[in-house]
């Protein structure tokens, strides 16, 4: 399922509830999740980096590689007293996650934990950490600092250009002032040079170590319930047009606001802002103020 998971909704409905509304059929949220995503990011993306936040949130693999910043869950097939299991497989036994450290041979047995890691309770976040801090155009670095851009790392060989009142006014508009760092992948800069390329978490990395996950939700949790509150009332649109429960309109409607508050600057989101086009120019901003007159 994109960005949200099964689990997100039992925060608002009971999960009978929703399998009345959806009629058990957890495939059509997806198509109501889309629509939802695609309805805040009308209002968000402007200014706010989207596509980097509505990713995917998968259920984890050992065998699988992952890149900085992917989300997964826990989550595996219950275990089975007939099934044989080799070592690095998951099962779920008692709401929580195990990965095999014992091949257990055909014929199977009673779940015994001598045979079994525990990984985490079902449903369990994670994150695949950053090596190296995220680069801010607008950051201050210094010779031999990394930073990690564009699933790459790279290393500062000078400083950054601090820029003095004088240097801005002459500008006169902040679209005009250049950037205080080069992009790291910008075409003849001289500031960073590349120190690794195609970082990625390695395949069997156990999702425990702690060099490459983190444990937690990487998403903005205004942002999951504004989605879900829409995902519901689409959900109830779909039932009775007509007789959708007031407290499910009510949170609609005030995601709507927020989303619309948002856009507006009139709150900040826990969102990544966009950073600026490559040049020297900026998405957003006015004229230089002058404060002092003479």
């Amino acid at each position: 399922m994109p960005y949200l998971i099964q689990n997100d909704f039992i925060k608002s409905i009971q999960p009978g509830n929703l399998n009345q509304v959806i009629g058990s059929n957890y495939s059509i949220i997806n198509s109501w999740l889309l629509a939802a995503q695609e309805k805040a990011a009308s209002y968000l993306q402007q200014k706010y980096d989207v596509a980097s936040e509505f990713t995917n949130t998968n259920a984890w693999s050992f065998t699988a590689s992952y890149q900085a910043a992917n989300r997964v869950y826990l989550d595996a097939p219950a275990y089975s007293q007939t099934s044989a299991y080799n070592v690095n497989d998951l099962t779920l036994q008692g709401g929580n996650v195990y990965i095999c450290i014992a091949t257990i041979s055909s014929g199977g047995e009673a779940f015994n934990p001598a045979h079994w890691t525990l990984l985490g309770p079902q449903y369990t976040l994670y994150f695949a950490a950053f090596p190296y801090p995220v680069f801010d155009v607008y950051g201050t670095y210094n010779v031999g600092d990394q930073v990690f851009y564009k699933n790459n790392i790279y290393t500062a060989n000078s400083s950054t250009t601090i820029s003095n009142d004088d240097y801005v006014l002459q500008y006169g508009s902040y679209n005009n002032i250049p950037l205080n760092n080069y992009f790291p992948d910008a075409p003849n800069q001289t500031q960073w040079t590349l120190t690794t390329t195609g970082y990625t978490v390695p395949a069997d990395t156990l999702i425990t170590n702690t060099t490459y996950w983190t444990l937690g939700d990487n998403r903005g949790q205004q942002m999951v319930q504004t989605l879900i509150n829409l995902v519901l009332y689409y959900a109830h649109s779909r039932i009775s047009p007509m007789n959708v429960p007031e407290h499910i309109k009510n949170n609609y409607r005030e995601s709507i606001d927020w989303l619309k508050d948002a856009a507006d600057g009139l709150i900040t989101p826990n969102l990544t802002k966009l950073q600026p086009n490559k040049g020297n120019r900026i998405r957003y901003g006015g004229d230089v103020r002058l404060n002092l007159r003479y």
